[in-house]
């Protein structure tokens, strides 16, 4: 879960009140009570009463008071203007003295049923923390927790550093006991070999540990080969060990991305404790990535298998439809002159076929079944073609823990016949075998002339079939991360017993039978309330009993003589000064946190983070932008890039400039935001990399043929050229030049 989405009440409600909230959250937020208006009218005086009034909604909402309220919407305080029976202000007044002030929010406190965050409140929610911080739960998403559970005890919130500091102390304190817990579950075998994975190997002076972090290469029979290998040395390290660790599933996958971030060398220097803890955390985790990659690499294999089987066909296809065309010819001229004979005179052969002509027709003759059989299996022969290079892993690949779906038993049977198959003696497949998950495409040379099943087709029939099962979830992997249970994707009975009352007060629902009486009578409310609006819409209307919309106006095309003036009147800026104006305007720099948030961020952390971002963003480096930037190191940017820029902290940021772009007034001529349009980008990519078979023009089949064909040509035109007038041919580029 990325930190935007773990975002707290309190980082919303700026947002809330500068954008134009939409009818829905006027509704639900900035709606006052029947009751509210009598007591507003009796305890705060008439220019008072709207500011209040707003102050009295965003209470009941947030838990907390609004020190400035020009920074609400003017919509928002139209809309609650006219719940009071008045008209919007310029300025919404409010108290100068403090006393006052704090005599007004003492009314609103007694009139909504709050109280002030006081000692006893601050022991009951820390005992609330402790409780939550000991089962393993993150401190940012405690912070949110902790507000619902202040605005539930209708208590006002407390500052916002005053309350996150209140969560790092508690949570500090329970890491502690969380370390020490994850590591008495380990045996004492398992914590010497824990600190084994740390050190480097004599053959390639890489720890184990390091290996674990590296990417994927792609879909090959080596690189399969090495993951499933890498897997088994993963389940010996971890004795077969399939319970996670005994702390939070959240908690302990933050563990393993924090031990993945630090190098050996610095998890050594850990105490043993949270070495352990760490480590622990990361090879079970590693083990789920490791299946995922399994996984994601057998269907890339068996795709392109079928890609090369797929365009084999259809070359020897095309190479062979000339002469069957022409073989075809010759059989028609010999049936229809033996059927333009009269049937009572006898047919003699030399009258049908000349003796020059014979060895031809039984050439078309061959040519015919030749073509039969390659519409026929073509296809599938060519894919048995590739069955023993495919063997080299699958037999492997077999043996890891695979489960089926009700309904997908046979699968599963399948599966433990190949184990059965490759452990024992027997050489043939059972006659009875299953045979309902192969594919048409094998199924015409499924059976041998004698009609035993033949082994090689049936199992890359299971090959595929299981490709097709683990994308539809019908097979999986219950220690993986991606492919489990659906089940395990959805609350159990214990989970959601520990989530039920939280669920239920963050919805504002009931927790007994009256729940549907309650969401009758809101959806009853509603109804009314937009039946009464509905006179007012100029956008629907109901006509013949039918709901009709109109349609928004076409904008007319935009001149490019305005674009030209814009473009002149634009000043020239330095990079790193638009990047400061862009974060003044949007705080994108606010997402790029660390694994743990709360640590304190490194000296001159702004100025790294924007030359680390350029780096990236032009290709330039660390190394040079630290040679180009004074008081920048080349540490402090390598320190930047590892712990700060993640591929969370960049989805967060890029949604803060999106969510400001999109309420920008011009943003509002282009569209709604859900269509983007983007210039040919080019993003880099390695060669050997399991991304890389997703692009199959330029790492796949296609672009092999396309290098043959250019090295042919380039051979063409050597053969062509004098010896001396030869020139070595540049090499094919390993990267497309724009793709997007």
């Amino acid at each position: 879960m990325g930190n935007r989405d773990r975002a707290s009440r309190r980082e919303r409600l700026p947002l809330l009140l500068r954008s134009d909230p939409s009818d829905d959250e006027l509704a639900r937020v900035w709606t006052l009570e029947p009751s509210d208006l009598p007591e507003l009218e009796s305890r705060f005086r008439s220019r008072y009463r709207l500011g209040n009034a707003i102050q009295l909604c965003l209470l009941r909402q947030f838990g907390r008071f609004l020190r400035d309220l020009r920074l609400v919407s003017p919509r928002v305080v139209s809309h609650v203007a006219q719940q009071l029976g008045g008209s919007a202000p310029l300025e919404v007044e409010v108290p100068r003295r403090e006393a006052t002030l704090l005599q007004h929010q003492s009314n609103l406190l007694d009139l909504a049923g709050f109280r002030r965050f006081d000692e006893a409140a601050r022991a009951d929610i820390e005992n609330w923390l402790a409780s939550r911080a000991q089962a393993g739960q993150l401190p940012d998403s405690l912070v949110e927790r902790a507000e619902l559970y202040l605005l539930r005890r209708r208590v006002v919130c407390p500052a916002s550093t005053t309350l996150e500091r209140l969560v790092v102390n508690v949570c500090a304190g329970a890491q502690k006991d969380l370390f020490e817990r994850i590591q008495s579950d380990l045996s004492p075998e398992l914590r010497a070999r824990l600190d084994q994975v740390l050190s480097a190997d004599d053959a390639d002076q890489r720890s184990f540990f390091q290996r674990l972090k590296e990417s994927p290469p792609s879909a090959k029979v080596r690189s399969i080969n090495q993951y499933l290998k890498r897997y088994k040395e993963l389940e010996a390290l971890l004795e077969g060990k399939s319970d996670a660790p005994p702390v939070d599933p959240e908690f302990a996958s933050h563990l393993a991305n924090l031990a993945r971030v630090h190098s050996a060398w610095h998890l050594k220097r850990f105490r043993e404790h949270k070495r352990h803890a760490l480590m622990a955390c990361f090879l079970h985790e590693s083990r789920k990535e490791i299946l995922d990659h399994l996984v994601e690499m057998h269907d890339q294999y068996v795709l392109n298998l079928s890609r090369q089987a797929r365009a084999a066909h259809e070359t020897e296809y095309r190479a062979r439809r000339k002469r069957q065309r022409t073989a075809l010819g010759r059989v028609l001229k010999v049936v229809s002159n033996l059927l333009d004979m009269p049937a009572d005179e006898p047919v003699a052969r030399a009258d049908l076929i000349d003796s020059d002509a014979e060895p031809l027709l039984r050439e078309s003759l061959q040519d015919l079944r030749f073509f039969e059989r390659l519409q026929v299996r073509g296809y599938g022969e060519r894919l048995i073609a590739r069955y023993p290079t495919l063997r080299k892993y699958f037999r492997h690949f077999l043996e890891l823990p695979f489960e089926a779906a009700s309904g997908s038993e046979s699968l599963l049977g399948a599966i433990e016949l190949v184990r059965t198959l490759d452990s024992t003696s027997l050489l043939r497949l059972p006659d009875d075998a299953e045979t309902s998950f192969v594919p048409n495409e094998l199924r015409p040379i499924l059976h041998d002339a004698e009609g035993q099943l033949r082994r090689n087709a049936w199992e890359l029939g299971l090959a595929l079939a299981m490709r097709d099962a683990l994308r539809a979830g019908d097979l999986y992997l219950p220690k993986s991360r991606q492919h489990v249970s659906f089940w395990d994707l959805i609350l159990d009975e214990s989970r959601w017993e520990s989530a039920r009352s939280e669920s239920y007060a963050e919805l504002g629902q009931p927790q007994s039978i009256e729940v549907r009486s309650a969401l009758a009578n809101q959806f009853n409310y509603t109804v009314s309330k937009a039946e009464e609006a509905f006179g007012e819409n100029a956008f629907a209307t109901v006509t013949n009993g039918r709901l009709r919309l109109k349609r928004d106006d076409l904008g007319r095309p935009r001149e490019s003589r305005l674009q030209q003036t814009i473009s002149a009147n634009l000043p020239l800026i330095r990079v790193e000064n638009l990047l400061m104006e862009v974060d003044r305007a949007t705080g994108f720099s606010k997402s790029f946190v660390p694994i743990e948030p709360h640590r304190s961020r490194p000296d001159q952390f702004y100025k790294s983070l924007l030359a680390t971002i350029i780096s990236q963003a032009t290709n330039l480096g660390v190394v040079a932008m630290a040679q180009s930037v004074p008081s920048v190191t080349l540490d402090m940017l390598r320190h930047t890039m590892q712990h700060y820029l993640r591929d969370e902290t960049l989805k967060d940021a890029n949604a803060a400039i999106v969510d400001a772009h999109h309420h920008l007034p011009l943003s509002s001529l282009h569209g709604d935001g859900r269509f983007s349009s983007s210039d040919a980008q080019r993003f880099k990519i390695r060669a050997d990399s399991l991304l890389g078979s997703y692009y199959p023009r330029y790492f796949g089949e296609v672009d092999q043929q396309r290098h043959l064909r250019a090295a042919k040509c380039r051979l063409s035109i050597c053969r062509d050229q004098p010896q001396s007038s030869r020139r070595r041919p540049p090499p094919s580029p390993g990267m497309p030049h724009d793709h997007g």
